[in-house]
């Protein structure tokens, strides 16, 4: 499994688990939309391969009981909605290769669906606060 370290996230993980102490409810529901919006964004960024394989491979596994949302791209079959073949090359096209340029899908995607978070969380909190 290969790990990316976005800058600001330590900072980002403390805020939203101290307001999970208070609103949990409203801050997963938030963390959730972020990562349907980062799937959605994933998609359309990923254009280089026309099979559709690691564009059905891109989904959001939230999980309601330890209140974590994962979005995952590429790996087994199975783990996006109507993937059918494994996907073990989404890594290279992410990155690139010596002969593949990078196509930072998942990178972009995660810039705009992390900008969009404070919106998503604020309006379930404005709800709860109603």
């Amino acid at each position: 499994m290969i790990n990316v370290e976005i800058s600001g996230m330590a900072e980002l993980n403390k805020v939203l688990q101290g307001m999970a102490k208070e609103y949990p409810n409203a801050v997963y529901r938030g963390c959730v939309d972020t990562g349907l919006r980062i799937e959605r964004e994933a998609k359309q960024f990923e254009t280089r391969i026309d099979t559709n394989n690691l564009r059905s491979s891109i989904a959001t596994h939230p999980d309601k009981e330890n209140k974590t949302v994962t979005v995952t791209a590429g790996g087994s079959a199975g783990t996006g909605e109507g993937q059918t073949e494994d996907v073990n090359y989404a890594v290279y096209q992410e990155f690139g290769t010596r002969y593949i340029e990078p196509l930072l899908f998942m990178t972009r995607a995660a810039e705009v669906g992390f900008r969009a978070m404070p919106d998503f969380i604020a309006k379930y909190l404005n709800e709860v606060k109603k």
